[in-house]
């Protein structure tokens, strides 16, 4: 949506996995299967229907690492992204032509 504060949370599979098998009570292997299945997914799914890398920092106005923040901060940070006067935040970067193929 184009009035919408594009918000990426990153963090290292490693971490992932490891919230993700403490959180669902998981086997460290399975939730590190899940994760980069999910990664794949996703990857797959925006370069399908966007024609864009998940990875590219220009589609985002805000990549922040989630690794290093708790829930809160974080929360804290994409509310003053989102409360920032719109002329102050660039909208992603449009899809070029050969992008797009």
């Amino acid at each position: 949506h184009p009035g919408a504060c594009h918000v990426r949370l990153t963090a290292p599979a490693e971490w992932r996995a490891a919230r993700l098998a403490a959180g669902e009570c998981l086997p460290r292997d399975r939730a590190v299967r899940m994760v980069e299945s999910d990664d794949r997914n996703r990857a797959c799914f925006v370069r399908h229907y966007y024609h864009r890398r998940l990875d590219d920092p220009a589609n985002f106005h805000l990549v922040l690492a989630a690794d290093r923040y708790g829930p809160e901060r974080l929360a804290e940070i994409i509310a003053a992204g989102v409360a920032a006067p719109a002329a102050l935040i660039a909208p992603p970067a449009p899809v070029a032509a050969a992008q797009a193929r």
